[in-house]
């Protein structure tokens, strides 16, 4: 199984979202199961899919053994963020149409 917590760090240090369902999540079984349904549909890759699959097992059998920590989720106070700013429009274009574009910002 992918090790879960280095892809939200690796998503973390790329300042990438990144979306998390806990185990404690009612939701998320349910969530994944819809996510596993539509990549199956689209063609993701078989080892993706299986893995996805392990997830989905070792979270229902975390709320069939701990049933008094699933809730329905919340925000706290301590867990709400500022909004995100949008990034600012790219100053110019380095490069030619066959490379990889590089975007400068100019930041205000």
């Amino acid at each position: 199984m992918k090790d879960q917590k280095a892809i939200l760090l690796k998503c973390l240090k790329k300042d990438e979202p990144v979306f998390v369902l806990a185990g404690h999540d009612a939701f998320a079984v349910a969530t994944m199961e819809a996510y596993l349904n539509i990549a199956t549909k689209n063609g993701a890759d078989n080892d993706f899919l299986q893995d996805m699959q392990l997830v989905i097992d070792e979270i229902k059998l975390f709320q069939e053994q701990e049933k008094h920590k699933v809730r329905i989720p919340t925000i706290k106070a301590n867990e709400k963020r500022k909004p995100i700013k949008p990034y600012p429009e790219p100053e110019e274009f380095i490069g030619n149409y066959d490379d990889e574009p590089e975007v400068t910002y100019k930041v205000k």
